[in-house]
């Protein structure tokens, strides 16, 4: 009959983040500043099911996407002591379906190699956008929610969309012990000057692609002395094509993580995740882009058996 499986979870979907301070002289020989700056993003709460049935597994996603991510262009000169401020607070909505599915061939008694493919439909996002623009004189302070006489407010119902997206992958494993993997992930073409409101003439965009390795290693997991030895330890990197081009160059990630996954308890199969990630984007030449980010992730794997037949009456 094969067996079900089925997963809950809350993740963060993409997350909006950066602050552009750009300096130009004028003819009169004053300086203009134009500032860019954005923050937020959209969370994904998800429910999953999976069946599998011999060495073939498929499954279906089904997840709501919802957030908030802002948008503040600011204007100022020399010459003037008023500042002009453009803020886009964009609040949005939406449901995503994806398909999955892995087959196993057995190489040995020991060794499997997995392959593997998922699919994302196209998604669209509804919401309001709320446009504010005001002026103000330099060193003070305006609040939007209570400062209204300075304020031209403008409300309208909003249609974005997250384009289709497409992940190819296989991995060699053994049983309860190591893993190491390789995935391709592509996401097609999509205009984002909906999140990004500087739109230069110097600005495009296009596909996204990302090739990652990784793997993990676990040296006993039946140990009932050795805490350590029931460890999970993660380590992988990633090479990605940016969807953003600018003066005609692609924007690349580069990046690398190592982690752990800790269990709750000596017969636990829930964990807890720990992990440290570095990412550098643009490259050694780029004088267009040069970042590095470090993050850190914290998750909770919780599993257990939910249903349990009766063996004795």
């Amino acid at each position: 009959m094969g067996n079900f499986g089925l997963s809950i979870g809350f993740l963060p979907k993409f997350s909006v983040g950066y602050d552009i301070t750009r300096k130009t002289k004028l003819k009169d020989d004053s300086k203009r500043s134009d500032s860019f700056e954005g923050y937020g993003g959209i969370n994904k709460a998800y429910i999953g099911l999976g069946y599998e049935i011999m060495d073939f597994r498929i499954g279906v996603n089904t997840s709501y996407l919802f957030g908030k991510y802002t948008n503040n262009k600011i204007y100022a000169t020399d010459k003037f002591s008023l500042y002009t401020k453009e803020v886009f607070i964009n609040n949005l909505t939406g449901v995503q379906f994806d398909i999955g599915a892995q087959y196993t061939f057995r190489l040995n008694e020991n060794i499997n190699l997995n392959l593997g493919s998922t699919y994302t439909f196209k998604t669209p996002l509804k919401g309001k956008e709320s446009n504010m623009i005001y002026t103000y004189t330099k060193g003070a302070s305006i609040n939007l929610e209570t400062d209204k006489k300075y304020a031209l407010k403008e409300e309208k119902d909003i249609t974005t969309h997250i384009p289709t997206n497409m992940g190819l992958g296989f991995s060699l494993s053994s049983d309860m012990k190591w893993l190491i993997g390789f995935n391709y992930e592509k996401y097609n073409s999509v205009n984002m000057s909906f999140f990004d409101r500087d739109k230069e003439k110097n600005v495009s965009y296009g596909d996204y692609h990302k090739l990652s390795i990784g793997g993990h290693y676990i040296p006993d997991i039946t140990s009932l002395t050795n805490f350590f030895e029931k460890v999970t330890y993660k380590a992988g990197a990633h090479y990605t094509v940016t969807p953003l081009i600018l003066n005609d160059q692609t924007i690349n990630d580069i990046g690398a993580f190592i982690g752990f996954g800790i269990p709750f308890g000596k017969s636990s199969i829930s964990r807890l995740d720990l992990g440290f990630e570095v990412n550098v984007i643009g490259n050694q030449s780029d004088v267009l882009i040069r970042e590095t980010h470090y993050n850190v992730k914290i998750g909770i794997s919780l599993n257990d058996k939910w249903f349990i037949e009766k063996k004795y009456y």
